[in-house]
Order: C-alpha cells, then structure tokens, then sequence
C-alpha cells in the first residue's frame, strides 16, 4: 500500500534525526512517498555534498521511497535585499542550494516559509 504523508520529525532547523531512522519509522508505517524538511545541517541540507546526498539517494532507493516534497524555513526572518537595494547573498545561496539538492534527489515539488515575523509578510516562491 502506498501512502503519500508528512511526517514531523524532531529536528527543526539542525536536523538531528537520521534519514535511516526516518525510514525505518515510515517503512514499519507502510508509507513510501514523504515530504523533507531542507536544514541548516543534518543529510538534507546547507551543508550536504554530492557525496552525502548519493547516500541518501542510494538508502532511499534501497527501501523504495521517494521524496515527493521538501520544505524550508531557513529564509524566516531573512532579510531579502541589502541597504543598497542588491539581492542578498544568503538568501540566493539558501535558495540555489535548495533546488540543487532537490534536483539532486529527484524531488519534484520545493516550498520555501519566507514569513517575517517583524512585518507580517510572507512571500511565495
């Protein structure tokens, strides 16, 4: 039986829980399509390389699953654009690296949470 779900995982922005101790949970949970938080650390996140990111590809691959979504908040609170009106950098390498890594895993669909607390605003990406 395939499920489509999400699952919340303790690891907020660090990304303290393993991808194998997600699967294991999911697998015992008959659920082989999930959503992925992109972190500031942890195997899906600003610090993932293609070394790191071909073993999650090859431990999703081994239990058949599949990343159909990954979410974001790292740009919560991020400022967009500099005093002197350029793009801030930060914010286009969170962004690059994102979709590189969704690229990477074949995930079809990102979403980015750009809500700014301060000016209750929120952007779409």
């Amino acid at each position: 039986m395939i499920l489509p779900s999400t699952f919340i995982f303790k690891g907020g922005i660090e990304g303290e829980t393993s991808m194998e101790h997600i699967i294991d949970v999911l697998k015992k949970s008959n659920i082989n399509f999930f959503e992925a938080g992109f972190t500031q650390s942890g195997a899906i996140s600003m610090e993932s390389t293609p070394a790191s990111l071909e073993n999650v590809l090859k431990l999703l691959k081994q239990n058949k699953m599949k990343i159909m979504a990954m979410s974001t908040t790292l740009l919560s609170g991020q400022e967009f654009w500099t005093l002197s009106g350029t793009l801030n950098m930060q914010v286009v390498q969170i962004v690059k690296k994102m979709i590189d890594v969704a690229s990477f895993l074949e995930i079809p669909y990102i979403s980015m949470h750009c809500s700014d607390e301060k000016k209750h605003a929120v952007c779409r990406l």
